[in-house]
């Protein structure tokens, strides 16, 4: 994979509520060349 190719790394915060968890499969769906690092937290 050539350096103008490689896939595009995203830390997400609340990925997981309602709106995260909808969209982000989602985009990904569209995006295969995106990759997404989930962070949650809880209390």
């Amino acid at each position: 994979m050539s350096k103008t190719m490689r896939p595009k790394t995203f830390l997400v915060t609340g990925g997981l509520g309602f709106i995260g968890s909808n969209f982000l499969p989602y985009f990904l769906e569209k995006h295969k060349d995106y990759k997404f690092i989930y962070c949650s937290y809880n209390m």
